[in-house]
């Protein structure tokens, strides 16, 4: 949860396939529309950060975790629009036995990125703490 109404906590996950992370494509009518990023959301007030990290995977991607598929990775602390955002990334691997079905009115598109060419792109959202998260695995 988060501490004012200032702050915002999100939860992201890399979720891996073959030392590739699964990127998805926001809509043309979302903020930062065409970018590329990885699965993420805020925390609704009365959930933990497994339960909304597994809820925002399911609903952005049809996947199913539970929380202990995931490991925390990351944190980091930016601002926007004056508002502080906590952005807590985990990592977890591609479930063998499902397959990725997007929820249209989020995203677009979704790939597999190999960590160093998604760094050289210009369209990954936040792509400077990405790689530095990127690097850290």
């Amino acid at each position: 949860m988060t501490a004012n109404a200032n702050e915002i906590l999100v939860v992201g996950c890399l979720i891996w396939q073959d030392d590739k992370f699964l990127a998805l494509q926001r809509q043309d009518w979302k903020p930062e529309p065409g970018m590329w990023g990885i699965p993420a959301g805020k925390v609704d007030p009365g959930e933990d950060e497994l339960q909304a990290l597994a809820r925002e995977l399911q609903e952005e991607t049809g996947l199913t975790f539970q929380p202990e598929d995931f490991v925390r990775h990351h944190d980091g602390v930016w601002e926007v629009s004056g508002r502080q955002i906590r952005f807590h990334t985990y990592r977890a691997d591609m479930p063998p036995d499902q397959s990725i079905t997007l929820e249209q009115k989020e995203h677009k598109a979704y790939a597999w990125m190999n960590p160093d060419d998604s760094c050289q792109r210009e369209d990954m959202i936040h792509k400077n703490w990405l790689c530095e998260v990127l690097a850290k695995i």
